[in-house]
């Protein structure tokens, strides 16, 4: 028997782009376009008959796009790029949960779908995960001169008021001399959610000048920095873009973390940070360590470079003594991580000298 794909249903005579694909009540959601309902939910048990549309968001033609559709307490929420706001339906028909004014928003007479280089600029109000039960999701409000305000709330039950977890991304000037921030990276780790917050600074509106990031954690109720003070040649510093975030494993989630100096924003290197979801349990992590001695005169001045290298170290309880004679030395250390099979190396720690006798 031959088996292989198959036409189900027409949706119109032209392409209706299907996406945002979703299991809802033993059918299978999607968003269709078509030239009588717009861009609206449809719905399909696998026949021909069973293909329908859903829910029409927005009456007649125009097109409410919806998107990131997630199922809590049995009904499915998403967000609508049409209007930036978050919806909910229990399959018949859809209830405004909450309102919402996203960042750049265009008129869908000008652009028909979200922006592609930057979508969550132009997607305000959005599930996001379920975290100790609760559905996490973001809350884009503001808009006019002063741009965006965005906060992550939450709901104990469909029909809940919203709870604020504390979460702001902050208002959003894009120009001039403005900046815009937003949310991303989502990631549930030991019911947390972690979650990071760039912030990018523009001259003008052709032109970037900078991005930093953070990385946060809510359980759904309140919310917590999980970024590192990193430091970095005596300088105070803090991750200025993160990358790289794993699939949480064993509990923990592994970021690298860019490291920028706090005067004048060069980046100084790598570290990797894990964490457990929370403040306490969020950490540099190593893989080893790699420890540089020189020894000095008694004036402090160098005379002799590297007499002791290691790059295999794995704990910092090292004794000096059984490889280094009498005299003043200097010491340097620094965090050797691998990341997705990449090896990360750390900044060198501050110079500490010392003397053997």
């Amino acid at each position: 028997m031959e088996v292989g794909a198959q036409l189900i249903h027409r949706v119109d005579n032209v392409s209706s782009h299907p996406g945002q694909f979703v299991e809802f009540q033993n059918e299978l959601w999607f968003a269709a376009e078509t030239r009588a309902a717009g861009r609206e939910w449809w719905k399909t048990d696998g026949t021909t008959d069973g293909t329908i549309l859903a829910i029409d968001v927005v009456d007649g033609p125009a097109s409410s796009y919806p998107v990131r559709p997630l199922e809590f307490d049995a009904q499915l929420f998403f967000g609508a790029f049409g209007s930036q706001d978050l919806y909910r339906t229990d399959g018949t028909a859809s209830t405004r949960v909450l309102e919402g004014t996203g960042v750049n928003h265009i008129s869908t007479a000008v652009r028909t779908t979200p922006h592609r280089s930057r979508p969550q600029l132009q997607i305000g109000s959005y599930p996001i995960a379920i975290v100790n039960n609760r559905l996490v999701a973001q809350h884009s409000t503001g808009g006019g001169a002063d741009g965006d305000l965005r906060r992550l709330v939450s709901f104990d039950s469909a029909t809940a008021t919203p709870y604020d977890t504390g979460a702001v991304a902050g208002k959003s000037k894009l120009f001039p001399l403005g900046h815009s921030v937003f949310f991303d990276a989502f990631t549930v780790v030991n019911d947390h959610l972690v979650f990071r917050s760039t912030r990018s600074f523009y001259s003008s509106r052709s032109t970037f000048l900078s991005q930093k990031s953070k990385i946060y954690g809510t359980d759904g109720l309140t919310t917590e920095t999980l970024s590192l003070p990193l430091s970095a040649g005596g300088v105070n510093g803090y991750p200025a873009f993160l990358d790289n975030l794993e699939t949480a494993t064993n509990g923990l989630l592994r970021f690298a973390a860019a490291k920028a100096c706090a005067n004048d924003g060069a980046f100084t290197g790598m570290v990797v940070i894990q964490t457990d979801g929370t403040e306490v349990g969020t950490q540099v992590t190593a893989a080893r360590y790699e420890l540089w001695v020189n020894q000095l005169d008694d004036n402090g001045n160098q005379i002799a470079q590297r007499i002791d290298h290691n790059t295999q170290l794995t704990s910092l309880q090292v004794d000096l003594n059984s490889s280094l004679s009498t005299g003043n030395y200097a010491v340097w250390l620094r965090v050797i991580s691998n990341n997705g099979g990449n090896v990360i190396q750390s900044p060198w720690s501050e110079k500490t000298n010392f003397t053997l006798s």
